[in-house]
């Protein structure tokens, strides 16, 4: 036993940078090789702000109905949309609320959503800021209840959508707006192709409306 104590402590003693170095390269194959294999990458991003909160279980019982409305955008070989929840308080009034505002205004501004729900005691504090994209010729016709920006219609209501259900979503007072394409953007496939799937998604959302 003193034998081998005494040969890891030389050991330790002669090899501890290189061992140290090979067991954060071991980390790391395994870290990547989780990511490839195991981690999903959405193919849509989707950002609830609200009060109610996501029905995960739901979600999940439609999520590929939901996912194959939107396709294979990255290629992956298979199709994935992911719900990205900002959720409050009944009143508004915590600190987390204010946290949670900013939150979702900064995923508007430079995240990687493109299709907001929002319910509708919450607009107040993203509509008028140019946020969404204008939704003529994506939406057939006026929607009553919709919020318009400089006399063009950016958020449609959800009430009455039984697909918002399929989201684990409670459609009443909710509201679905796709986040505007920046110049920086215009000329970004990715961004493109996402859009579309938000396109896509809002009108499948919208089928849904009783």
């Amino acid at each position: 036993m003193d034998d081998i104590r005494k040969w890891l402590e030389n050991y330790w003693y002669h090899y501890k940078v290189e061992t140290l170095i090979g067991i954060g390269v071991i980390i790391f194959l395994i870290v990547g090789i989780k990511g490839c294999f195991f981690d999903k990458k959405p193919d849509l991003l989707v950002t609830y702000i609200g009060q109610s909160g996501v029905d995960y279980g739901e979600l999940e019982k439609y999520r590929q109905e939901i996912s194959d409305v939107v396709g294979d955008i990255n290629n992956d070989g298979k199709s994935y949309v992911e719900i990205s929840p900002n959720v409050f308080s009944t009143d508004l009034s915590s600190p987390r609320d204010t946290a949670e505002i900013q939150a979702a205004a900064t995923k508007m501004i430079v995240g990687a959503s493109r299709l907001f729900l929002i319910e509708k005691n919450l607009l107040k504090f993203y509509t008028d800021r140019g946020l969404f994209t204008p939704l003529d010729g994506i939406v057939s016709q006026d929607v009553e209840g919709a919020v318009y920006e400089d006399g063009k219609m950016v958020l449609v209501p959800l009430a009455g959508s039984e697909n918002v259900k399929k989201l684990g979503l409670v459609p009443d007072n909710l509201y679905a707006g796709i986040r505007v394409i920046t110049v920086y953007e215009e000329n970004n496939k990715e961004v493109l192709h996402q859009n579309q799937g938000a396109i896509s998604l809002l009108q499948y959302l919208l089928d849904g409306v009783k």
